[in-house]
């Protein structure tokens, strides 16, 4: 359990947690899927100058195949709070689907 200093709590996503993911498709169609927690950690990017810093988040990667431009991973049931969000994040010729806790 983690605060984000206002007096608030969430829980960032864990390895091998099943939760759902919610995409957009460029279509502006929604598809909801759901997914496995694959790894959590600071990504190393390959951008080319200039840049923030070589190191500059977390991210959350999932054991599926997913396809959209990015969505939410939210918990299951009637609950539904969002765990992270996702976006593809482009990298030279190749695109990375990645969630940020």
């Amino acid at each position: 359990l983690t605060s984000d200093g206002q007096g608030s709590s969430y829980e960032e996503p864990e390895s091998g947690e099943v939760l759902h993911y919610v995409a957009l498709h460029p279509d502006h169609r929604l598809s909801a899927k759901q997914t496995t927690v694959g790894s959590i950690y600071l990504k190393a990017w390959a951008f080319v100058e200039p840049s923030y810093r070589e190191r500059n988040m977390e991210i959350c990667n999932l054991n599926d195949s997913l396809q959209g431009l990015g969505g939410l991973l939210v918990e299951p049931g009637a609950n539904g709070r969002t765990r992270a969000w996702f976006a593809q994040f482009p990298c030279g010729k190749k695109h990375y689907l990645a969630g940020i806790p």
